[in-house]
């Protein structure tokens, strides 16, 4: 994998959400007003951990990996709108399936690349740890200038449950939808660190 692209697409993901914050975005201070919708009953409530025990699998959707920059000429990817990375574990086997934009070669054009990979399990307990850290929302975020929401779904017991990122709730015309969680950033960090490895 191209270290030098690696690099630069951490480094954009990272300052990308230090706008965020910077901004107001995904803090629990958000715009107030009563709490967003926080999923059916038998889901974890405003604050507490989306994780929950049971859980097989998790699924993380990025619009276009945070790219700021265009990409290379003769690129398929990387415009932020042309698609989304994808990163999928399956918390047994901790297998991560990935869907990322990439090049072969500094300077050369992005592509989609299809990946899978077993994580070790010092990584795969890191990249749960973030998950665990991600909550549901108590309030909504600034609305982000982002073009669509990053999402997490996690497998429990055979159910899909879905959370779009706070900083959505408040322009929900851009396609998110409820329930909302905070603190999706350092999951999708690390999920795309350890994809890029």
């Amino acid at each position: 994998m191209n270290g030098s692209k690696l690099t630069s697409r951490l480094f954009l993901g990272v300052v990308a959400g230090l706008a965020l914050v910077a901004s107001g975005c995904g803090a629990s201070g958000g715009s107030g007003g009563s709490p967003p919708p926080s999923g059916p009953s038998s889901w974890p409530g405003p604050g507490e951990t989306v994780w929950a025990s049971g859980v097989t699998s998790v699924t993380l959707v990025t619009e276009s990996g945070g790219d700021t920059i265009a990409p290379p000429a003769g690129s398929t990817c990387g415009d932020n709108g042309s698609a989304a990375e994808r990163f999928e574990l399956d918390v047994a086997t901790r297998v991560l399936t990935s869907h990322l934009c990439t090049s072969a070669s500094s300077g050369a054009p992005w592509h989609w690349v299809d990946r899978t990979q077993t994580l070790s399990a010092a990584d795969a307990d890191a990249l749960v740890k973030d998950l665990k850290a991600v909550t549901v929302a108590t309030t909504c975020g600034t609305c982000s200038a982002v073009a669509t929401p990053n999402t997490v779904t996690l497998q429990v017991a055979g159910e899909a449950r879905t959370y779009s990122d706070d900083d959505f709730c408040t322009c929900k015309a851009r396609g998110a939808t409820p329930p909302f969680a905070n603190h999706l950033l350092p999951a999708f960090t690390e999920a795309r660190k350890l994809a890029y490895q």
